[in-house]
C-alpha cells in the first residue's frame, strides 16, 4: 500500500493537539524551575527573574505552541501531498 495523500487539516490538527501537550509540559517544567529558583537565597534571586512565569504567559505558551503546531502540520501535509504527487508515496504494509 503507498500513502498518496495526507488530509491537511486532518494532520493540521493532530499537530495542534501535540503542540498544546507539549506547551503544557513546557509550562510545568518552567514553574519547576521558578519554584526551585525561587527558593535560594536572595544574592541568586535576579536569576529566578529571568524564569519567573506569569499567569498570563502559562496560558499563552500552549496556545502559541497549538497554533505553530497547527501551522507546521498543514505546511508539512501541503508539502508531503506535493511531494507524492510527483515521486511517489510512503509504502507501507498493514496486518490483518
Amino acid at each position: 500500500m503507498e500513502l498518496k495523500k495526507i488530509g491537511v487539516l486532518s494532520l493540521g490538527k493532530i499537530a495542534g493537539l501535540m503542540g498544546l501537550v507539549a506547551g503544557i509540559i513546557a509550562v510545568i517544567i518552567l514553574t519547576v524551575i521558578q519554584k526551585i529558583l525561587t527558593g535560594l537565597p536572595t544574592a541568586q534571586l535576579a536569576m529566578s527573574e529571568l524564569y519567573s512565569l506569569s499567569l498570563k504567559t502559562a496560558l499563552i505558551i500552549p496556545l502559541y505552541y497549538a497554533v505553530i503546531g497547527f501551522i507546521w502540520g498543514t505546511v508539512i501535509a501541503l508539502i508531503y501531498n506535493l511531494a507524492a504527487k510527483y515521486i511517489g508515496g510512503i509504502k507501507f504494509e498493514l496486518k490483518k
